[in-house]
């Protein structure tokens, strides 16, 4: 995968190159330094966590029937089963699969390795 870089004026929100630079034409001529950075892009399984999925369905359940729900699906929190190993990543893996096929991948990123360089290192890759 090929690098991605990013650029701000305000190291607050980050811009593909040719946004950033109609921003500069924009703001005038008093800008010096801008910030660079590899630009990470998020996918779902970013956001999905098997763990809390099974514990959300024993909380559910443990709300409509209390005392009587207390060891169901409790099987996944004894670890030292092999069974149970890894159905976390079961479900993580599963429900990313399936969200992979029937939407996008999420369009935002984050921001690593900032660093602040002369606007004329910029002016150059274009």
């Amino acid at each position: 995968m090929v690098k991605q870089f990013v650029y701000s004026l305000d190291n607050k929100r980050y811009y593909d190159i040719d946004d950033v630079l109609e921003l500069i034409k924009d703001e005038g001529s008093d800008i010096k330094m801008i910030y660079k950075g590899a630009k990470i892009p998020y996918s779902h399984s970013d956001f999905i966590c098997g763990k809390e999925i099974i514990e959300s369905i024993q909380n559910r359940a443990y709300e409509q029937l209390e005392d009587y729900s207390v060891n169901y699906i409790s099987h996944f929190d004894n670890e030292s089963k092999t069974e149970h190993k890894d159905c976390y990543l079961v479900i993580e893996r599963l429900i990313s699969e399936y969200l992979n096929k029937v939407i996008p991948q999420p369009d935002f990123f984050r921001v690593e390795n900032i660093e602040k360089i002369p606007l004329s290192d910029l002016e150059k890759q274009v």
